[in-house]
């Protein structure tokens, strides 16, 4: 997804400074193993001198330099763990810990490619997910309350009480993006106004972020805009984005003024993400048959042959 110049400095600038936090804490972890354990500090010195040696010896045409540090490090490390170990610290502790181990907070893999932590950072600015970064950090999987859902009345299509259910949609949330599950890859989450749907989408973006996918999370208006401006205005990058992203999440369908452009928008970003195979997560207050009228049969049709529903029931949990 292209970025202007100011954009692209300010994703740079958010890796340099995570990268750069990595390493100065690395640097104070390894102060204070060399200040508590003499032996080490004095073997870390060694390493150091040693590889800027290898490097003279070799830029000075010595072909065995590289050979004769890679066998004098593989001795060092072992020391070096075995040390740690015995000072009470664990055997990575110097390892740089960045936030992104794919591309050690770079931005871009070994091959050139962007990394998927430059993406959602390109994501998180264009689309502004900050308030829903927020979100996350408070709604999770970790956070989800079942007990807050009523254990009586039972719903007559589920058979469940809202409680029964919600931890049945919970569970099917949990493994939709599990690598090894027979869920299908897009959910459909749907039921009455407060019944837990968009915390229940804020649960699988975080878990999806957590496992290093990229997200976009919009609310249906939202989406609405960014294919209006792509249709109208010819500003594609933020739609490209929308069909790109590993994982797209449009909150509330139905919530936008319908016509028949929305209709063909709907179609087009449910069917082009099904082709490309991309997983989609779509939370609504309309019922299945709701959609076909408010639609129309081509998009209940794409999306009853390829989502998993989860209804949500009870009553409103904000007016608890």
């Amino acid at each position: 997804m292209p970025l202007t110049n100011e954009q692209y400095e300010t994703v740079k600038a958010v890796l340099d400074e995570r990268r750069n936090r990595a390493e100065l804490s690395a640097l104070e972890r390894r102060r204070e193993v060399a200040e508590k354990l003499p032996e080490l500090g004095k073997l870390l010195d060694d390493i150091s001198k040693r590889g800027a040696d290898s490097v003279k010896r070799y830029i000075a045409g010595d072909e065995r330099a590289r050979a004769d540090f890679e066998s004098f490090l593989s001795t060092a490390s072992q020391r070096k763990t075995d040390l740690l170990l015995q000072g009470g610290f664990p055997a990575d502790y110097l390892e740089t810990r960045y936030s992104c181990e794919k591309c050690e907070d770079t931005g871009y893999l070994p091959d050139g490619e962007k990394c998927s932590c430059f993406r959602q950072l390109e994501y998180d600015l264009v689309f502004s997910q900050d308030r829903q970064r927020r979100l996350f950090s408070v709604h999770n999987f970790e956070t989800f309350d079942i007990s807050v859902f009523s254990d009586e009345g039972v719903d007559e299509k589920t058979g469940l009480t809202p409680r029964q259910n919600a931890k049945k949609a919970l569970e099917t949330a949990k493994r939709f993006l599990s690598p090894s599950s027979e869920a299908r890859r897009n959910l459909l989450i749907y039921g009455t106004t407060g019944t837990g749907k968009t915390f229940l989408s804020h649960c699988i973006a975080k878990e999806a972020l957590d496992r290093g996918l990229n997200v976009i999370y919009l609310t249906a208006p939202e989406f609405m805009d960014i294919a209006s401006d792509s249709e109208f205005k010819h500003i594609d990058g933020p739609f490209r984005g929308v069909m790109e992203t590993s994982l797209l999440i449009i909150d509330d369908l139905g919530t936008e003024l319908i016509n028949s452009f929305v209709v063909s928008a709907v179609y087009r970003i449910v069917n082009e993400r099904l082709l490309s195979e991309r997983r989609t997560v779509i939370s609504t207050n309309l019922f299945p048959s709701d959609i076909a009228e408010c639609y129309n049969e081509r998009v209940l049709s794409r999306i009853a042959g390829n989502y998993q529903f989860v209804r949500m029931t009870g009553p409103d949990l904000r007016l608890q």
